[in-house]
């Protein structure tokens, strides 16, 4: 049975206040190549009032395709990506947003352009009223951003899983656990930054690890061998290798280049720079490197990532 997690205070949200629902209308997705097709199931609930819908996205996307969401009035989206890269852009936002996997996403604009990548999605989106909670909407326009993106580790950890149990199990009282999940969840938004992360730091990570990522994340574009790496940690080279691996589900050289696509896509979308240029400064050196990078990591080509980077795509 799925209970709130001790962090979540929902004192003072009532949900008998919650009154504004959430219909069809409020929420349209459309792709031009795919008219009508059903893209969300929608996840049912006992004793729900309507307040809040929440839907699953799970599709194998062979091309990448693009789209155009269309939220309703005061309607508000918080979508937990879990699989697969998706790219948003709205006119109030100035660069497109890069959402990979493990990445939560929080959009307050009316139209959002979409670009979904080629590989397998797997996402959990939750729509509400903005009116259904008038203090989590008042903080979040007094932030002045639309729409904003952060790595679900660390900060958003325990409620994410908090939010996927309930989707694989419903809860009699999903209503009131949601209000907690989203309070605290965009709460966090509030305050950091929004980031790309395609190399999140786990809080499973062994504290002998943690300064090398850091320093493997601030300077990705250095030249990292295995030995160097292992030493810094205080390793030999297999036993190294080893425990990276069990930790982090991939080998070192692909956490560095993770890294390095991090960084690459920063300069995509606040630079000038040729994609050349680009795959030296951040340590790919040749830009076929960098483009294999991206359609291994995020399924599409450097040069797609900054032709969204416009207005109408």
């Amino acid at each position: 049975m799925v209970q709130p997690t001790s962090h979540l205070n929902l004192r003072t949200t009532s949900i008998t206040a919650i009154r504004s629902t959430i219909t069809k209308k409020d929420f349209k997705v459309t792709f031009p190549e795919e008219p009508g097709k059903q893209l969300f199931r929608e996840i049912q609930y006992p004793a729900s009032t309507g307040c809040f819908k929440v839907l699953n996205f799970e599709q194998e996307v062979l091309e990448a395709k693009d789209g155009l969401a269309d939220l309703g009035t005061e309607t508000w989206a918080l979508v937990l990506k879990k699989e697969g890269t998706t790219l948003y852009g709205s006119d109030e936002h100035q660069f497109p947003v890069v959402v990979p996997a493990n990445t939560v996403f929080l959009c307050r604009s009316r139209s959002v352009r979409m670009r979904v990548t080629k590989g397998k999605h797997n996402s959990t989106i939750v729509l509400w009223k903005a009116s259904s909670l008038p203090k989590l909407a008042e903080s979040f326009e007094k932030s002045k951003r639309h729409i904003a993106a952060q790595s679900v580790f660390p900060l958003h950890a325990n409620s994410m899983d908090l939010l996927t149990k309930m989707v694989n199990e419903p809860h009699r009282n999903f209503e009131l656990i949601m209000i907690g999940i989203l309070y605290t969840t965009v709460g966090q938004i509030i305050l950091s930054k929004d980031d790309v992360d395609l190399c999140p730091i786990d809080h499973l990570f062994p504290e002998s690890l943690r300064p090398l990522l850091q320093m493997v994340r601030k300077e990705p574009a250095k030249y990292w061998p295995v030995p160097e790496a292992a030493n810094i940690a205080g390793y030999s080279g297999h036993h190294f290798s080893r425990v990276f691996k069990q930790y982090s589900g991939m080998k070192f050289q692909s956490f560095v280049e993770r890294c390095r696509a991090s960084y690459a896509i920063e300069l995509l979308l606040t630079s000038k720079m040729s994609i050349d240029s680009i795959a030296v400064k951040s340590g790919f050196g040749a830009s076929q490197a960098l483009r294999d990078a991206f359609k291994e990591i995020l399924g599409i080509m450097p040069s797609d990532l900054r032709g969204f980077n416009h207005k109408g795509g």
